[in-house]
């Protein structure tokens, strides 16, 4: 029997990753980890793996994965960033010092999807935290 579930695998491996080459990545690392082990978790990670290759070309994948690393540093630097303005009020000095080695370009980016990602989880909870009637995140 699978230690993790199907959803947990595909919503928390592959959804932590914005880019398709890292996706391949991460599930190819998992499931070769798996059959080297004899985890509990092969018969899970290889149907997921095997639905992720339908849809994918993999090998490719694996082998441009340089191509999408600068938009994957911008879009993964991004979350973290918003997440950390929407939890704590600023960006974490190691989340912005990644953020800071960034080209200028892809560093703008970055900031400008973390706010706009920001903003965006801010109002949801707010619209969630007025439906329920609470006002658990302060202006």
């Amino acid at each position: 029997m699978s230690i993790r579930t199907r959803f947990e695998i595909e919503t928390f491996v592959l959804g932590s990753h914005p880019t398709a080459s890292r996706k391949a990545q991460a599930i190819t690392v998992e499931l070769e980890a798996a059959k080297a082990a004899n985890h509990p978790d092969l018969p899970v990670l290889q149907a997921v793996y095997d639905d992720f290759a339908a849809n994918n070309n993999v090998e490719e994948l694996l082998a441009n994965i340089e191509a999408e690393e600068e938009q994957y540093w911008v879009e993964r630097l991004a979350k973290l960033a918003a997440i950390d303005i929407l939890t704590i009020g600023k960006v974490q000095p190691e989340t912005m010092h990644h953020m800071a080695a960034l080209s200028d370009d892809a560093f703008a980016a970055s900031v400008k999807s973390a706010t706009v990602l920001a903003k965006t989880l801010n109002e949801n909870v707010r619209q969630i935290e007025a439906e329920l009637g609470l006002d658990l995140v302060q202006e």
